[in-house]
């Protein structure tokens, strides 16, 4: 699904705030509707109602060339951390691809298999997304969002959109943060798979604590 508003339609790629921005978005005053794939009228009441295989649909899928486009990324270092924390905390249930390739109850072990069996892997999931007019990032969520809306001359409430509480953070939590601490030959191993997104998004210059 992509959230479809006025003027606008967000593309919610995978671990990238895309919880909190839905939340922001409708704290802020816009009024909103999940589109599906096949349609722009294919609308649901719920997030409940949708498969998950939809939740991040991409342009490919949903493709609206009236509207302005945006979504977010973020740094695949705190990408895999954040993957890792959110199905470690969930056990790893279900038997989707990603869970029978990468699960893990070690994020050391976590990275190397994600690395070895798909190599930018965080690049190639963010590939889907180029045919978007606005790239915001992770690591300025709240400002970028702002951003973005002006740009799409959407009408909101700034204030409130900037006082919605985080979303899941699970990799910040206490119990999780020294779970997923990188080792430096670990993060050379990511950040080498994962030079394309890092350099194209402008990574390589922003100083990341991990």
């Amino acid at each position: 699904m992509a959230l479809l508003l006025p003027n606008s339609v967000f593309y919610h790629v995978p671990k990238t705030g895309g919880t909190w921005i839905r939340a922001a978005i409708a704290r802020g005053g816009l009024p909103v509707q999940e589109v599906g794939q096949g349609s722009p009228s294919d609308y649901v009441s719920s997030l409940q109602e949708m498969k998950i295989a939809f939740f991040h649909a991409a342009p490919k899928d949903i493709f609206l060339p009236d509207k302005f486009r945006f979504c977010f990324v973020r740094h695949p270092l705190t990408w895999y951390q954040s993957q890792w924390a959110f199905h470690t905390v969930r056990k790893w249930r279900g038997n989707g691809e990603f869970v029978r390739l990468f699960r893990s109850d070690h994020f050391n072990e976590f990275v190397h298999k994600c690395t070895e069996s798909r190599p930018g892997l965080v690049s190639a999931i963010y590939k889907k997304y180029d045919a978007v007019s606005f790239v915001g990032k992770y690591e300025s969520l709240a400002a970028d969002l702002v951003k973005a809306l002006h740009m799409a001359h959407e009408d909101f409430d700034e204030q409130a959109l900037r006082a919605t509480t985080p979303k899941n953070v699970r990799a910040q939590c206490p119990d999780m943060w020294h779970k997923c601490q990188y080792t430096e030959e670990l993060k050379q191993l990511v950040l080498e798979s994962e030079h394309e997104a890092i350099e194209k998004y402008g990574y390589s210059e922003l100083a990341v604590s991990v």
